[in-house]
């Protein structure tokens, strides 16, 4: 089946602004409010494989000293914080091209990220995503935003099954290994912790519950002990991905 992708792809600010700043206060900012502070360095190698070192009891003698933020009036302060948040832009992907930022509730953002399935380490590509959506909550937090932050933790699917089998394991010990691990390698890569992290298995009977709602409208039907969305009961389907169904053959992802 055909699956539409969007979402937000690029963060931009007017010309002026540094990005620099913003990408290094990313790094080392040991919380949002707060100057500029140490940074907590994990090593993580490309197979995702971790050279884990026992905690740090004197800080890295080669980390850049501490540079606290220009001292300016609180108002002041505020006042620069709404003008950089009134100069937020992202990227829509239905049309796109960059528009301004307007939260829905005004002093509040949502955020919804997608995180790891926990059937293995992650890797240093996977925390390329969740470095970026650090940054982006980072400069939403320094900005006088609320943000609510929830990241997934996917833990049942068809890699998951196989590994128990063949770790001999149970789900519950295998996913909370690696659930442990991601979260441990967010802390060594200072990045600022979500407000929750929901797992899959916490949600089955909501799951069941959309899907024969989907079913009941017409937007969903089972084959072989699955259930598929019905693109053609839904006529924006694939613009976010601008598919073109017309060249497209159906069930040739099928076994894929």
């Amino acid at each position: 089946r055909a699956r539409g992708r969007g979402g937000v792809r690029s963060f931009d600010m007017k010309p002026g602004r540094s990005v620099l700043l913003l990408a290094a206060a990313a790094l080392i900012l040991p919380d949002p409010a707060s100057g500029f502070g140490g940074v907590s360095v994990g090593r993580l190698l490309p197979n995702g494989a971790h050279l884990r070192s026992p905690a740090p009891a004197k800080a890295h003698s080669r980390l850049p000293p501490r540079v606290p933020l220009p001292p300016v009036k609180s108002s002041r302060r505020a006042a620069l914080r709404m003008s950089l948040a009134s100069d937020i832009t992202f990227y829509n992907t239905l049309t796109r091209d960059k528009q301004p930022f307007e939260p829905i509730q005004q002093g509040k953002v949502s955020m919804y990220t997608c995180g790891p399935t926990v059937y293995d380490f992650a890797h240093i590509g996977n925390f390329r995503a969740f470095l970026t959506y650090d940054l982006i909550k980072r400069w939403l937090l320094y900005c006088g935003f609320e943000v609510d932050h929830v990241c997934n933790l996917t833990d049942v699917d068809d890699k998951i099954i196989q590994r128990m089998k063949r770790d001999k394991i149970s789900l519950k010990d295998l996913t909370n290994r690696y659930a442990d691990a991601f979260l441990s390698d967010l802390a060594l890569l200072n990045v600022v912790p979500a407000g929750k992290y929901p797992r899959a298995t916490d949600h089955i009977d909501d799951m069941v519950v959309m899907i024969q709602g989907l079913v009941d409208k017409g937007n969903a039907y089972e084959s072989n002990g699955s259930y598929y969305f019905d693109v053609e009961s839904f006529p924006n389907y694939g613009n976010l991905a601008r598919l073109d169904f017309d060249n497209m053959k159906d069930g040739a992802g099928e076994g894929g």
